[in-house]
């Protein structure tokens, strides 16, 4: 059984286990599931990066099923900082999913389609399974979420020490943690307007975190995320 808490042993590689609050993933990967859906082509210099390197963010035109359910109920278009609360909402579930769990119980119900002879549901299930699978390559294999390799070369060449850092739009913290583990004794200060974000993103992270000191049994963590 994995123990939720550091430090872990070599006995622990290969295991992972959900917690109640996050993630603990220690698996590896072959060669052919790294490259199961794109060869990634490793970044050494991000300063020589351009949009013609890269290619333009992709832009999505289609609405949601909940935007549209809401602006319905509504009568008008949703407001920017209700579709934020929503968007927060959605991508905090994908952080706590269970993924073994999740893709095993999409092949039991790919089998049951299948020998019921139900094509239709036999495609569904396997736009959820190549949905999953997509979300754990980018997020548990490549770090394609909360690379830090970008915002490291931003700010590398700084020669401050001890900083004051204002982060807006801060959400759990997670990224202004990186930036304080760049600059030992920095001092954040982080704002989000979105109450989700203050109250259960970053009020719930977890505290075996490894930019986390120990807190004192006696305090919660301090939310400067207010409106």
């Amino acid at each position: 059984m994995i123990t939720a808490h550091r430090p872990f042993t070599e006995e622990d590689l290969g295991k992972t286990a959900l917690t109640e609050s996050f993630k603990i993933d220690l698996r590896t990967y072959t060669d052919e599931e790294k490259d199961a859906f794109f060869t990634s082509n490793v970044v050494s210099d991000w300063s020589q990066l351009s949009w013609k390197d890269t290619g333009k963010p992709y832009e999505v035109k289609t609405l949601s099923k909940d935007r549209k359910e809401w602006e319905k109920k509504n009568g008008l278009s949703m407001p920017v900082h209700t579709s934020w609360e929503y968007f927060n909402k959605s991508f905090h579930e994908w952080f706590i999913k269970d993924v073994p769990g999740e893709m095993e119980e999409l092949s039991r119900e790919l089998k049951m389609h299948f020998s019921a002879f139900r094509p239709a549901e036999v495609r569904e299930v396997l736009g959820r399974s190549l949905k999953l699978r997509l979300w754990n390559y980018i997020h548990r294999m490549e770090d394609g979420i909360w690379d830090p390799r970008g915002k490291r070369a931003l700010f590398e060449g700084l020669d401050v020490s001890r900083p004051k850092i204002l982060f807006l739009g801060a959400a759990e913290g997670y990224e202004a943690m990186q930036l304080a583990a760049m600059y030992p004794g920095a001092e954040v200060v982080m704002v989000d307007y979105d109450a989700y974000c203050r109250d259960s993103r970053f009020d719930e992270f977890p505290e075996h975190y490894p930019f986390f000191r120990p807190k004192p049994p006696d305090r919660k963590p301090q939310s400067l995320l207010q409106k």
